[in-house]
């Protein structure tokens, strides 16, 4: 891939001239010039991403990535970067999918996960997995709080150097009282990892425990973000999830579906329809 071309793809579907782009990333005409027609030996980081996020586009598909890797730099991992499109369509079925960025906050879900997440904050757009899983909340049991919370501390453990990856590590490490590797080290003796997402996650809502196969999906070329599915495991918890889930009509589920073979922390087991 030419980033040069890519980068006057992007910037002509913008309707945006040369000048517009070079003004937005502080570069000279010139050079954005030099930049299209891929007249450069090398780029910094910073510029490629300053490019990309002035474009938009190139963030939210992830092709940022590809610029990034093509240079032989580290991805754009950060919180609050745009969402690809298709996260914004997320399927409304019977099964939670819950999008959070490396500091816990929650993205975007679809019905199921807003009727779930709204159990424990006023509205979804202010939950926080992190932050929840931190708490002495009554909604999880402790075996399952660690399980989330082995999940996000290892998210944390792959930050990159950067500010925000800082404050996620201080905020566990405050309510811990100890560095991040001992958490992690602590974690590893309490969680059962071979049935780390085999066994179904339970989560108190109300007077009903809720019961599902959780898995996580990263999504292509978007390392910031992480997909946590939650699937219904009994027939009390599919009913519910027809109750609240905001859909008449799911598509067949089984309601005891096994979990998926090989799950681990962050690895993409559910391919297909988001």
């Amino acid at each position: 891939m030419l980033i040069g071309q890519r980068v006057r793809t992007w910037r002509t579907a913008g309707h945006l001239s040369q000048s517009d782009l070079a003004a937005r990333v502080d570069l000279s005409q010139r050079q954005i010039s030099r930049i299209e027609r891929d007249d450069f030996t090398t780029l910094r980081r910073a510029t490629l991403v300053h490019i990309a996020e002035a474009l938009r586009a190139p963030v939210a598909s992830g092709e940022v990535n590809i610029w990034l890797a093509q240079c032989g730099y580290a991805p754009l991992v950060r919180p609050g970067l745009p969402l690809p499109p298709i996260m914004h369509e997320l399927a409304h079925d019977a099964v939670g999918r819950l999008v959070f960025d490396p500091s816990g906050a929650l993205r975007t879900t679809n019905a199921v996960g807003q009727s779930l997440v709204r159990q424990f904050a006023d509205r979804w757009e202010d939950f926080n997995l992190l932050g929840f899983t931190l708490s002495d909340t009554v909604g999880l049991s402790p075996g399952d709080r660690d399980r989330l919370r082995y999940w996000m501390v290892l998210l944390a453990l792959g930050a990159p150097p950067e500010p925000w990856a800082a404050r996620v590590r201080t905020q566990i490490e405050m309510a811990w009282r100890q560095n991040l590797e001992a958490v992690w080290s602590g974690l590893q003796e309490e969680v059962d990892l071979p049935g780390y997402w085999e066994a179904p996650l339970t989560v108190h809502v109300s007077q009903e425990a809720l019961r599902f196969f959780p898995n996580t999906q990263t999504y292509p070329l978007r390392p910031d973000l992480q997909i946590l599915y939650l699937t219904p495991a009994d027939s009390a918890t599919l009913a519910w999830c027809r109750r609240y889930g905001g859909a008449d009509a799911f598509p067949a589920l089984s309601a005891a579906a096994p979990p998926v073979s090989g799950g681990s922390p962050g690895a993409s087991n559910l391919p297909g329809e988001l």
